[in-house]
């Protein structure tokens, strides 16, 4: 079904709201780099500067669509490698994908939502999604 001006205004008021809260200090908040997310940024940094995945490993720059260490997908980190090369080679760089995708996740779900249940449900999804601390 099309959607109505209130209704997009209030969907795109609740994605605005989840970037926000996902940007905000985003180079502090949390205060420390765990393991894997710095394995995956500096992996994403190797693949743009045509470095091989992880030291030690003479394999040549992977392709997005094969596997990489212990057979990870490597799209993700040529896409980590992507956005730190516009956002800079920093914390705000390396997270500003999860943001982004959070924030855009928000909205995806109450898309989808819209359609199976009414208006005011999709969009207490939606809220519920924005504010949820584990996707923040």
């Amino acid at each position: 079904r099309r959607i109505g001006r209130r209704e997009a205004a209030a969907a795109g008021l609740l994605v605005a709201a989840a970037l926000t809260l996902r940007l905000y200090d985003l180079s502090s908040l949390p205060a420390d780099v765990n393991n894997d997310e710095g394995e995956h940024g500096d992996s994403g940094l190797n693949i743009v500067h045509g470095l091989p995945l992880h030291p030690g490993n003479p394999a040549v720059v992977p392709s997005p669509f094969q596997t990489g260490w212990q057979t990870e997908p490597t799209g993700g980190h040529w896409l980590l490698g992507a956005v730190m090369q516009i956002a800079g080679e920093d914390v705000f760089g390396l997270r500003l994908t999860a943001a982004l995708s959070g924030a855009a996740g928000v909205g995806l779900l109450y898309l989808l939502l819209r359609d199976w249940v009414r208006t005011s449900a999709a969009l207490a999804a939606a809220w519920l999604l924005a504010l949820g601390h584990v996707q923040l």
